[in-house]
């Protein structure tokens, strides 16, 4: 990645910050994602309320694997 089209940027996932260098034109969509993860790992917070963070994310990433999972499935029927 070239320096003039890169970017430093923090994310917070799961209340941890994240140091990232990405494209200048992604901060959009990483933040955007960032923040739906965000709201998916509360969700399961709220939903199952004894479990820690960790299962949540845990939780927050296996319901993101399963839907590319079926894109993907969808993509090459």
């Amino acid at each position: 990645m070239e320096d003039q089209d890169s970017k430093r940027i923090t994310i917070t996932i799961a209340g941890r910050p994240y140091p990232l260098k990405i494209k200048a034109t992604d901060e959009a969509v990483i933040r955007k994602i960032a923040r739906e993860v965000n709201e998916k790992i509360n969700r399961f917070q709220l939903s199952y309320p004894n479990r820690d963070k960790q299962d949540c994310l845990a939780l927050a990433l296996l319901a993101y694997a399963v839907d590319l999972y079926k894109a993907n499935l969808r993509s090459d029927a």
